[in-house]
């Protein structure tokens, strides 16, 4: 085999490779659930406390960030995500450690939820 053959085919491997660990973030995957705690890959997401005017750690509501996107959750029990790409708005319920975000587009989307001082660790529930 030719070098120029063999490299052809490590380049579409190493393509082939990234596009099966792409992270989602469309309307299934709202928040681009797919990437982990710390930027890897895995089921859930970490996010961060970045101001309330109800800074409690029992609850929900405030500002939490990550990687570039802002979920806001109101006592009123609505929520505003911002990302680079677009803004989602909707409703929210909370059950025991289920967060169902309810998008105004007509979906929802389901996340067992956990809640440690000002870290807000979301999971894919499939």
């Amino acid at each position: 085999m030719t070098r120029s053959i063999q490299y052809i085919i490590v380049s579409i491997l190493f393509v082939l490779m990234l596009a099966g660990c792409a992270q989602r973030g469309d309307n299934h995957n709202p928040l681009g659930i797919t990437g982990g705690s710390d930027g890897g890959y895995g089921k859930s997401r970490d996010l961060y406390r970045q101001s309330s005017s109800f800074q409690n750690n029992d609850n929900l509501y405030g500002v939490w960030s990550d990687n570039g996107e802002t979920v806001t959750f109101n006592t009123n029990g609505t929520f505003e995500i911002n990302s680079d790409k677009k803004i989602s708005v909707g409703t929210y319920n909370i059950i025991k450690n289920t967060l169902t975000l309810n998008f105004e587009e007509g979906f929802s989307t389901t996340y067992e939820y956990s809640l440690t001082e000002d870290r807000l660790v979301l999971t894919d529930i499939e």
